[in-house]
């Protein structure tokens, strides 16, 4: 009896520990972020069109990038299909979207680009580096 309790608690404190690093998302590279803007970035009207819930939506802020990286991230952001304007109304217009979004407690206002993996994945990214 004792060594299943202790088993037990072992499994609960085990799960616990993962759950906690599966919810943490990992840290982007700016190579990365710009691959991704460059190769996956959503227009508004492809961000109007998931109506379906992604598998999920990843939120990675730009306002900590300087120098060279913020740089290169502007120019990335500057050529993206879509500006900040048209992805933050078709996001607020996008009920799925919105709702991850609200989820984080963020505003509409601080939303710059998104994109979308080929797996659905929806990344979302926010406080665009410069103002």
């Amino acid at each position: 009896m004792k060594i299943s309790r202790i088993l037990t608690t072992c499994i609960v404190l085990f799960l616990a520990g993962n759950a906690s690093v599966a919810a943490q998302e990992p840290a982007t590279s700016i190579r990365e972020i710009l691959a991704d803007l460059e190769e996956n970035n959503l227009s508004a009207e492809e961000i109007l069109g998931i109506s379906s819930p992604p598998v999920k939506v990843n939120f990675v802020d730009l306002d900590g990038f300087a120098g060279a990286d913020r740089e290169r991230l502007e120019e990335t952001l500057d050529n993206t299909e879509d500006g900040a304007a048209e992805v933050q109304t078709a996001i607020a217009r996008n009920e799925v979207l919105e709702v991850s979004v609200r989820e984080r407690d963020l505003s509409i206002s601080q939303l710059v680009a998104a994109t979308r993996s080929e797996d659905g994945e929806v990344t979302i990214y926010t406080d665009k580096p410069f103002r």
